[in-house]
């Protein structure tokens, strides 16, 4: 303790560190701050200092002196003003920076006798003013100036001011800190600006420009008011060095996307600005200014004959000199107080300073500081306090070493032998000057040997405080009780000896699928027993279990089960085949609808290790993608999909026929089988045309023959003594084929009945002979079998009929006689010369050609046979919301229209069809009707033995 006293005394023949003004260096003469040690300070280039440059550590442990500081003169080229001027003695030559006491005319400044008089300086704006210096010369062999009176203050009154009063404001900077790269002589510095005026080169804006960027600042910009009389006052100083009285600013006028409407048009807006891009809000021009005379004035200088005042001139001109303006290089030194230090020296922009206290110091403030772009540092520099908490006592059984007693100092306590410490071992001197944790105190604590126990053992550390007695039982003993007992003060144990009781947890049960095993071949407490599993199980619960002191196994009874690889993960486009995932079991792996085997395993059997072997299937979905549509022509996608195994199957409408696939099937590649189908158009080759005949085409689409669509018609007419044999019309089906055969055009002739005794039609037919009035046929093969054939019949029946003499139809043995063509009627009145047919067409057709015909006394008869023609009914009607097709293709008689509704649409009629019928009332005239029952007639001819004039019989048929 006494050691401890005695440093703490030597401590208080130290001095702090002492503190430092801002901008200033410190040097100590010795590096043990003791009495006698010296600190002189030393302002940084371009500060003065003001107060002692040397402070002395005294015996109080206190620094001599007041603690200097450094400034610059603020007031150095400011605007002055006095209350009148005589013999020259103007009022800048007291401001001039001169500080020698010697009396030259030029530095001079007068004023009148006054009674009052004065003289002053505008600061421009705040500042902290501490120190005003004044050197009188005794100008003009008056005496120096005495009896003053200073005042300082922001008031244009004078007795405004308070005398030598402080104004808190802005700090100023020295021109010092303004850059390497700038010449001293034309550096001055304001508000917080470093401006250098270049008087010793001319140029143009574009130079000026190019020069202030390449010293890392810029040309003058964004001048206030207050700039510009900062600028009025250093240009008039400059004046008699300047190369011209024009002086380059960095601002200009440019073309901006902006334009103006006015009477000649739009053209574009021109605006001022700085060079740092913004706006000029406050323009400070000269009288008369700005003119732009030539329209190419687009720069500005401050003039000199306008009382440097702005001029707008052509940013061409390359003899004007300029003003450059900078920011700080760096902060300076920064302000240390007393007890602390800085560990780093790098005072440049941008760059952060750390504070330290010396030993036994507490800080007061933050640790660091930052160099601003303003060249001045953030916040304050902090402040460290010496704390001391004064030596401490020792304690009775017991003792504290410590080496001091200033802040952050430890003290350390410990016992005598057998004695034990109660509280904080170590103790910290704290900030407010008292030490941490209460004072610790020491205890006797040897106690004596514990008990022994039966069954077990005890370990000891030892028997003091804090000691410990662990007790351990023998195998198949649990411990009941403690099983540690503490060394507590006064030598008393924490609490009794436990004891050692037997525990036996006897056999467990046994496992299904499985056997245990006793390790230590006991049941007794803390044995262990194993459990394993048959082949093909595993076990599920614990594999070991130990004997607790409750006398049961650990844990919960394990249990085996069949191992189970579960059901494999879900793979896209795959499935498997099984029900079963237990050991050895297999699954068959198959790939989904649409998708292609690509790898893995087909099949995978579970395997004891709970894994399914092989590897995982992979398939890969295969889509071909819609088909392209096919012209007259519907695709069927059979599968409603277009994946992998998808089939699609082409149709053709009516009148149309597949060419190619007609089915394609998606392959493994994501492409259709075969080829893309087209619908064709089927037509009918030129029909047949027999010999001796002629055709008449109904429905083609083609002027020219060389096939025909479907439904189109041939009509088939032999030429003149021919009679068709066959179809005469055919139709063009949808097999591309023409209906029926073609027919045939055979030879036709007329017979005439008469009586060689009486021609003038007597009943007698004893002599009755045949007269082949006219024959037609080329040749007469077969003729004269036909009368035979005639006169046997004449002789030997009563009455005859010529149908059963040519052929059993009679409507085309009928033809055959009167050269009637198909789907005509007759109206005979006598076969004699003079008699006279008449023509008519079946229901639906129309006449063409001789109505009437005579049998001419050349046995021919008169004209030419007629023929007749479909009636054709043209477009049909158009339904509201529905469509029509014609069934057949055409629009002649018996043709058909079937209508569909569209979508959403019901259909209100009996019939969905309508078909080409006759008009009533004229018959060549078609219209489209609902079907109607109709009768057509046939013409039958008989011959009646009583007179041999043919009659017409009307046969009807159904």
């Amino acid at each position: 303790m006494n050691e401890s006293m005695n440093r703490s005394a030597q401590n208080r023949h130290y001095c702090p560190l002492p503190s430092v003004p801002i901008y200033a260096d410190l040097k100590l003469s010795s590096d043990l701050i003791v009495i006698g040690t010296e600190a002189q300070f030393k302002c940084n280039d371009g500060y003065e200092l003001f107060g002692p440059s040397k402070r002395t550590c005294q015996s109080d442990q206190k620094w001599s002196g007041t603690l200097p500081y450094c400034a610059v003169n603020v007031a150095y080229g400011k605007p002055t003003n006095q209350s009148s001027t005589i013999k020259g003695g103007d009022s800048r030559n007291a401001n001039d920076g001169h500080l020698s006491t010697l009396h030259e005319t030029k530095y001079c400044t007068e004023t009148k006798v006054e009674n009052s008089p004065w003289w002053q300086v505008d600061l421009l704006q705040p500042y902290e003013i501490r120190v005003i210096r004044l050197l009188t010369r005794g100008c003009c062999g008056h005496q120096p100036l005495h009896d003053l009176e200073i005042r300082v203050g922001n008031s244009s009154i004078v007795q405004g001011n308070r005398l030598c009063a402080w104004y808190p404001g802005t700090l100023e900077f020295s021109s010092n800190r303004c850059g390497d790269a700038m010449e001293y002589q034309q550096i001055t510095s304001f508000n917080q600006t470093c401006y250098e005026f270049q008087t010793q080169r001319g140029g143009s804006f574009t130079d000026a420009d190019a020069y202030c960027k390449s010293r890392g600042g810029s040309l003058i910009h964004s001048i206030t008011e207050m700039t510009q009389n900062f600028l009025y006052y250093e240009l008039e100083r400059y004046k008699t060095k300047l190369r011209s009285k024009l002086v380059w600013v960095g601002a200009r006028r440019d073309h901006y996307a902006q334009n103006v409407s006015s009477l000649f048009g739009t053209r574009p807006r021109l605006f001022w600005h700085w060079i740092n891009g913004q706006a000029i809000n406050r323009f400070l021009w000269a009288e008369d200014q700005p003119n732009n005379y030539n329209g190419q004035q687009n720069c500005i200088v401050l003039d000199g004959g306008r009382k440097w005042l702005w001029n707008d001139v052509t940013c061409d001109l390359d003899y004007l000199p300029w003003i450059c303006q900078y920011s700080p290089s760096n902060c300076g030194s920064p302000e240390i107080n007393e007890n602390s230090t800085i560990i780093t020296n790098d005072f440049r922009i941008g760059n952060i300073i750390t504070y330290k206290c010396a030993a036994g110091c507490r800080l007061d403030g933050s640790s660091t500081r930052l160099c601003r772009t303003n060249g001045f540092w953030d916040g304050e520099a902090p402040k460290c306090s010496f704390v001391d908490c004064g030596p401490l006592e020792s304690i009775p059984n017991g003792k504290v070493s410590f080496i001091h007693t200033y802040f952050n100092a430890s003290a350390r306590y410990s016992c005598q032998n057998n004695y034990a410490l109660i509280g904080a071992e170590t103790r910290y001197c704290l900030g407010n000057g008292s030490w941490s944790h209460p004072e610790p105190k020491c205890y006797y604590g040897l106690c004596s040997h514990p008990p022994e126990i039966d069954n077990g053992i005890v370990h000891i550390t030892n028997q003091s405080v804090n000691g410990i007695a662990t007790y351990i039982c023998n195998l198949g003993f649990v411990l009941v009780g403690n099983s540690k007992l503490t060394c507590q003060i006064g030598g008393t144990w924490s609490s009794m000896a436990p004891q050692c009781k037997f525990i036996d947890c006897r056999l467990p049960l046994e496992l299904n699928n499985g056997y245990y095993k006793l390790i230590n071949k006991t049941t007794y407490f803390e044995s262990i027993i194993s459990y394993e599993c048959e082949p093909n199980y595993y076990l599920i619960g614990n594999k070991t279990r130990s004997c607790t002191e409750f006398g049961t196994w650990s844990g919960l009874e394990p249990r085996c089960e069949m191992i189970n690889c579960g059901p494999p993960k879900k793979l896209p486009g795959v499935r498997y085949i099984g029900d079963y995932f237990t050991v050895n079991s297999e699954l068959t792996f198959e790939c989904e609808s649409g998708h292609q085997w690509i790898d893995g395993s087909r099949t995978r059997v579970c395997q004891e290790n709970g894994q399914w072997n092989g590897n995982d299937t992979v398939c890969k979905y295969v889509e071909c993608g819609r088909v392209q549509p096919i012209w007259k022509g519907e695709i069927i996608y059979v599968n409603l999909t277009t994946h992998l195994g998808s089939v699609i199957n082409y149709s053709c409408g009516t009148g149309y026929k597949i060419v190619g696939d007609k089915a394609r099937t998606c392959q493994e590649d994501g492409r259709w089988s075969g080829n893309k189908a087209k619908c064709e158009e089927i037509r009918c080759p030129p029909p047949e045309i027999p010999k001796n005949s002629s055709v008449v085409y109904n429905g083609n689409d083609r002027s020219f023959s060389d096939s025909f669509k479907v439904g189109s018609t041939v009509q088939y007419r032999c030429s003149l003594g021919h009679i068709v044999q066959g179809q005469s019309l055919r139709t063009c089906e949808t097999t591309g084929h023409w209906s029926d055969a073609p027919p045939i055009c055979v030879c036709k002739f007329i017979v005439v009945f008469s009586s060689k005794k009486n021609k003038k039609h007597h009943k007698s037919l004893d002599h009755i002979s045949i007269v082949v009035c006219r024959l037609h046929c080329p040749t007469l093969n077969g003729f004269s079998a036909v009368i035979q054939h005639i006169m046997v019949a004449l002789w030997n029946m009563n009455a005859i009929t010529i149908t059963n003499l040519m052929d059993r139809e009679e409507e085309f043995v009928w033809r055959m006689k009167l050269g009637v063509v198909w789907h005509q009627s007759v109206n005979v009145s006598d076969y004699h010369v003079g008699g006279k047919v008449i023509y008519s067409c079946k229901s639906g057709l129309e006449l063409v050609g001789n109505q009437e015909r005579i049998c001419l006394d050349n046995g021919l008869w008169s004209g030419q046979t007629p023929h007749c023609r479909y009636v054709d009914c043209g477009r049909p009607p158009v339904i509201t919301n529905g469509r029509g097709y014609l069934v057949n293709g055409t629009t002649f008689y018996g043709s058909i229209v079937e209508y569909h509704c569209l979508p959403d649409f019901k259909m209100i009629s009996d019939s969905q069809h309508r078909y080409c019928q006759a008009d009533g009332a004229e018959l060549y005239l078609g219209v489209w009707k609902l079907k109607t029952r109709t009768k057509s007639t046939i013409a039958i001819v008989t011959v009646s033995r009583v007179n041999p004039i043919m009659k017409v019989m009307n046969h009807r048929n159904p």
